[in-house]
């Protein structure tokens, strides 16, 4: 998102959850009073009702060093919203936001100028440890409602849980979302007890490996599920409607966060920063 005292070239920005942002440095008020900001946000949650947005803008040089953060109102001239139209989670709201010279107060900056940056990382930890949880509480609902109905819906005169095929297909999701929860358990233990909390340097890699393992897991619960349950699993309502509701909405936990390729390489390049520094150990 641009802001900022000149206008100059389009730059490039790491994003929270996807890959790339482009930004443009706007103009800010000839009395240093206000910001100016242009840009676009994508998949902005709860847009349509909001009355403020936080937004990471540029306001310095290329790089993190030149990222601030501001809370723009939504009523400003200049804001405009649009929803996006997702085949799940549409209760969210999931808008595009379009700032056209937007003027925001400088008192709305967030700490201080060109020091957003830690501000941005410093939430990632907790987002990708809640979706985790979610991931495992979607998991043991795909999994608690195949069970019931394997025990209750019968085919050639016999119940589906006296096939050894379904019950093989329970007990693989079974064992990964008690072995997921444990380490989740085992996690929030350990930000409990650490000095630095969420902040730890060797909390970020595990939260990010338990969010992929999270995402692969509610990936694999629905599709068992949807398979135990057949055609009710792909219709929208009946037994598996919340099945089904559930592979629409899991796409969004799956990449939410960070996609897995991106936090899977990114726990690797932590665990290196740990060895170099000589305190990484088994």
């Amino acid at each position: 998102m641009p802001a900022g005292p000149v206008r100059a070239r389009d730059e490039l920005l790491p994003r929270r959850h996807r890959a790339r942002r482009r930004l443009r440095r706007g103009a800010a008020g000839h009395d240093g009073a206000v910001y100016t900001v242009n840009g676009a946000k994508k998949w902005i949650t709860g847009a349509p009702w909001a009355t403020h947005m936080t937004t990471a803008v540029r306001t310095g040089g290329p790089g993190a060093a030149g990222i601030s953060v501001l809370v723009i109102p939504m009523d400003a001239p200049g804001v405009h919203r649009q929803r996006i139209r997702n085949s799940g989670q549409n209760a969210g709201g999931a808008s595009m936001v379009h700032l056209e010279d937007v003027r925001v107060p400088a008192a709305n900056l967030v700490g201080a100028e060109n020091a957003g940056f830690a501000i941005i990382m410093r939430n990632l930890n907790k987002e990708r440890f809640l979706l985790a949880a979610q991931c495992n509480r979607k998991s043991r609902t795909c999994l608690a409602l195949a069970f019931a109905y394997a025990l209750r819906r019968e085919t050639f005169g016999e119940p589906l849980m006296h096939s050894q095929v379904i019950r093989r297909k329970l007990a693989e999701v079974a064992h990964r979302v008690e072995a997921h929860w444990a380490w989740m358990e085992q996690l929030a233990y350990h930000v409990d007890a650490s000095p630095q909390g969420w902040q730890g340097a060797d909390i970020a890699s595990r939260v990010a490996l338990l969010k992929v393992q999270g995402g692969q897991m509610v990936e694999l619960a629905a599709r068992e599920a949807q398979q135990v349950f057949g055609g009710a699993g792909y219709q929208k309502g009946g037994p598996g409607a919340t099945v089904e509701q559930i592979s629409r909405h899991l796409r969004m936990l799956v990449v939410g966060g960070g996609s897995e390729e991106i936090i899977e390489d990114l726990a690797v390049r932590l665990e290196l920063q740990s060895l170099a520094r000589g305190d990484a150990k088994l």
